[in-house]
């Protein structure tokens, strides 16, 4: 976890944000300090760690689109501050709250699907095989896994008004907790859905452990490329991979904290 599943969504964000290379480091330091926030092992003591890394990472991003602005460039800040100038509706501070969204969203909850993913399909070794030798399988084993073991666990919502749900009222104002790994596992959605099979019929639609509506995960298209890049890479330049130590995956609430996990292969 620490040396593939937690770096390689920093560092691929911090080359997309066109981070310099000498700034990496801090970068990645600052994410998953901050990131630990949505961490099921989160504690008061954890809170000015995340609440410093947060305040230095909002104002090195500032300072990012105010070059930027001074200078655009090729890059998403520039097209993400030209976008917000056109349509008039986002201050700069708001463009650098959804910069943050994207890097939390591409980050936490990727790093337990890409541990999710690649011990599900180990444990299944056909599976794995299959992938291997059919990498146009790639994409129907990522969406498998992240409906198997979400690495998102819930999201909180608000209802605004009570709402009637089999025979129960729950009041406006209420706190909603509403479970990804539940709704990956209904049974009126999915045909044996305790079963891990990335051959499965998906069932048509937007995948939900991403959200929906206005607020769906910012990072969507971004976690997916993250997660089906890294399993290409794995199954073309490791096919013999082997598991050595089954993960858990921790956490009802935000993004899931898997234990460790090692993996071997033939020198």
């Amino acid at each position: 976890m620490d040396q593939f599943a937690a770096r390689l969504p920093v560092y691929t964000l911090a080359r997309m944000l066109a981070v310099p290379e000498k700034d990496h480091p801090s970068f990645a330091r600052h994410v998953l300090q901050m990131s630990r926030f949505f961490s099921p092992s989160f504690t008061d003591g954890d809170l000015q760690t995340c609440t410093a890394a947060a305040e230095s990472l909002y104002a090195y991003l500032e300072e990012m689109l105010h070059e930027r602005r001074q200078r655009p460039r090729d890059d998403v800040l520039s097209d993400l501050l030209t976008a917000a100038a056109d349509e008039g509706v986002l201050s700069e501070r708001e463009v650098v709250a959804q910069v943050v969204q994207l890097i939390v969203g591409g980050t936490e909850s990727v790093r337990a699907a890409i541990v999710a993913q690649t011990y599900l399909l180990l444990l299944n070794r056909n599976q794995w095989k299959a992938v291997c030798d059919f990498p146009e399988l790639v994409p129907a084993a990522v969406t498998e896994a992240m409906r198997f073991e979400p690495g998102i666990a819930g999201v909180v919502r608000v209802a605004v008004e009570a709402i009637d749900l089999d025979e129960v009222t729950i009041p406006a104002a209420s706190l909603v907790v509403l479970s990804t790994m539940s709704a990956m596992r209904d049974e009126h959605v999915y045909a044996q859905p305790d079963v891990f099979d990335i051959h499965r019929e998906q069932a048509s639609g937007l995948h939900s452990v991403f959200g929906v509506g206005a607020h769906r995960c910012v990072a969507d298209a971004l976690a997916r490329a993250e997660l089906e890049e890294c399993l290409q890479v794995l199954t073309r330049r490791l096919p013999q991979l082997r598991l050595e130590e089954i993960p858990v995956l921790k956490g009802y609430m935000f993004t899931r904290d898997p234990t460790s996990m090692c993996v071997s292969w033939p020198t």
